[in-house]
């Protein structure tokens, strides 16, 4: 049987034949045999659970604790200062250290399930650039963002607090 040029001899055709090493082996299995084993992939690490808060929610990606605004822990519509200084003596469960969100902040936790009493606007603790007697109020809906004195209207106050674990 004769070859043309276009095709190799069939015991030739590196299709069909195995690569043979220097010693006559075929390189696949010379290669499977002194291969390291597989490399076993660490465990994801986890991120450390914060402990619960009675009344409050932990958003991982702020690492703030959110007041839920229920029964026990109402998140009352009040002016400003006022709204800032019930954050600061705040106690949910046996936790203190509450405060009013930062503008930056309250943005980030509009999507934040497991919140009750999140319609309307809220206060933040960002004062406006230009008037400092003013501070942004922030909706979670589609609402825009605006400022209003602080002693002009109110606004619920929902508190946050740094995770301290």
């Amino acid at each position: 049987m004769g070859c043309d040029a276009t095709s190799p001899p069939p015991d030739l055709d590196p299709l069909k034949t195995p690569p043979q090493t220097v010693d006559g082996g075929n390189s696949a299995e010379r290669t499977a045999a002194h291969s390291p084993p597989a490399a076993v992939e660490p465990a994801p690490k986890t991120e450390p659970q914060a402990p619960e808060i009675v009344g409050a929610v932990f958003d991982a990606r702020s690492g703030l604790y959110v007041q839920r605004c229920g029964d026990e822990h109402p998140c009352p519509a009040q002016l400003q200062q006022v709204a800032a200084a019930t954050c600061a003596a705040s106690t949910l469960g046996t936790t203190t250290g509450w405060r009013l969100p930062t503008k930056d902040e309250f943005l980030r936790l509009k999507d934040l399930k497991n919140l009750k009493g999140a319609r309307g606007y809220h206060w933040t603790a960002t004062a406006y650039a230009e008037d400092a007697a003013q501070f942004w109020i922030v909706a979670r809906d589609e609402s825009p963002s605006t400022t209003i004195p602080g002693t002009r209207k109110p606004f619920t106050a929902r508190c946050v607090r740094a995770n301290d674990s």
